[in-house]
C-alpha cells in the first residue's frame, strides 16, 4: 500500500507584466505669417498717413511677441520630448528586466512539471513522495515532458493605457520565444499521436507512458495496450498496476481483435457506473492505426465518445492517425529529433 501525502502548491504560469503605455511627442507651435503681416500693414499704412514712424514701432510689437511666443513654445516642446525620451526608456528598461524574470519563472515551472526520464527513474526507485502524486483535476494533470528545444509561447502581458508603446510590443516579441525548454504536452487536451516507424519513436512512447504511470496513481490511471506486430515490445507495462483489470486480474495488453472487445467491455462499465462517481482515466496506447479503420471500430467510437480517455497512438505516417488526434510529434528515426505541432496551432519545437 502507499499513502498519499498532501502535495506542495504546483507551480503556477508568470503572472502578467504592464505594458508601458506610449507617450505623445508634443508638437511644437506654428509660426504663420498672416498674424504678423496684418499689423506691420496697418502700421505701414499709418505711418505714411501721418507720417509718424512712431506707429512703426507699435506695428512692430506684435509680430515681437508673437515670435518670443513661438521660441518659447518649441523650447517647451523640445523639453517635454527629452523627458518623454527618458520616461520611455526608464520604462522599457524596467520592462526588459520584468520580461527576464517571466522567463525565468516559466523555465522553472517547465523543469518543475515536466522532469526529465532520470528524475522520473528516482521516483520510482525510491520511491518518493512525488510518486503518484498528480490528480486528473492538477493543472499539471497529465502533462509529460518530450523532449529539449525550442518553442514558442504568449508572454502573459497586461496593457496600462489607452495604446501600448511600440518598443514595449517590440520587446515582448522578442521574449515569445524559448529556447533550450521543456517541450510539453499535455494530454487531457487531446489524444497524442506520435509519427514514425521505427525504434526512436517507440522509446519516446514508452517514455510518455511511463512518466503518466509515474505521475498518475492506478486509482485515477488504467492504462491498455492495443499492438499487433510489436506487442512483445509492451510486455513490461503487465507490470504496472495501471494495467491491471480489478475484475479479472489480467493485464490490459491486447492484440486488435482482444482490444474490440476490451472497447466493448469499457463501454458498458462506462455506461453502469455513476457519472457522479466516476473520476479515473484510461490511457490507450495503440500501436497498430489498423485498429482504427472502419467508421464502427470499437477503438475509434472509443475516443470519439467517452470523457476521460487519453490516447497515445503510434503510426508510421501522419494519415494513419485517426482525426481525434490533436497533437502530433514527428519523430526523425535517424537522430531521435523531434517536431511537435497542433494542427490547428503553432509548432511547439
Amino acid at each position: 500500500l502507499l499513502n498519499r501525502p498532501p502535495r506542495a502548491a504546483v507551480p503556477t504560469p508568470p503572472v502578467p507584466i504592464e505594458l508601458p503605455e506610449r507617450l505623445e511627442t508634443p508638437r511644437g507651435p506654428k509660426l504663420s505669417l498672416a498674424p504678423l503681416a496684418v499689423p506691420v500693414l496697418f502700421a505701414g499704412g499709418m505711418v505714411l498717413a501721418l507720417g509718424s514712424w512712431r506707429y512703426a514701432l507699435f506695428g512692430l510689437l506684435a509680430p515681437a511677441m508673437a515670435i518670443a511666443n513661438w521660441l518659447a513654445g518649441r523650447r517647451q516642446s523640445r523639453r517635454s520630448s527629452e523627458r518623454n525620451a527618458a520616461l520611455g526608456g526608464e520604462a522599457l528598461t524596467e520592462l526588459d528586466a520584468q520580461l527576464d524574470e517571466v522567463l525565468l519563472t516559466e523555465r522553472s515551472r517547465r523543469k518543475a512539471i515536466a522532469p526529465d526520464l532520470v528524475e522520473i527513474r528516482r521516483r520510482i526507485e525510491l520511491p518518493t513522495r512525488e510518486l503518484w502524486e498528480r490528480r486528473p483535476q492538477a493543472s499539471d494533470g497529465f502533462t509529460v515532458r518530450v523532449g529539449i528545444g525550442e518553442c514558442s509561447w504568449v508572454v502573459p502581458t497586461q496593457a496600462v493605457g489607452s495604446e501600448v508603446a511600440p518598443s514595449a510590443l517590440q520587446a515582448v516579441d522578442r521574449a515569445q520565444k524559448l529556447t533550450s525548454v521543456e517541450i510539453v504536452v499535455k494530454l487531457s487536451d487531446g489524444h497524442v499521436g506520435v509519427v514514425g516507424d521505427g525504434e526512436a519513436s517507440a522509446a519516446l512512447a514508452r517514455a510518455i507512458v511511463v512518466q503518466l504511470a509515474t505521475h498518475h496513481g492506478p486509482a485515477d490511471l488504467e492504462l491498455a495496450v492495443v499492438s499487433r506486430t510489436r506487442s512483445s515490445a509492451w510486455d513490461w507495462t503487465r507490470w504496472l498496476p495501471h494495467a491491471g483489470d480489478a475484475a479479472t486480474g489480467k493485464s490490459r495488453v491486447f492484440d486488435a481483435d482482444g482490444a474490440d472487445e476490451m472497447a466493448r467491455a469499457f463501454f458498458e462499465r462506462h455506461d453502469a457506473e455513476r457519472p457522479a462517481r466516476r473520476t479515473g482515466h484510461l490511457l490507450l496506447v495503440v500501436d497498430d492505426p489498423a485498429a482504427f479503420r472502419g467508421r464502427s471500430s470499437p477503438l475509434r467510437r472509443l475516443l470519439g465518445e467517452i470523457d476521460g480517455v487519453i490516447a497515445v497512438i503510434l503510426a508510421p505516417t501522419v494519415d494513419e492517425l485517426p482525426a481525434s488526434v490533436s497533437s502530433i510529434i514527428h519523430v526523425d528515426e535517424e537522430d531521435g529529433r523531434i517536431r511537435v505541432h497542433r494542427p490547428a496551432e503553432a509548432e511547439l519545437g
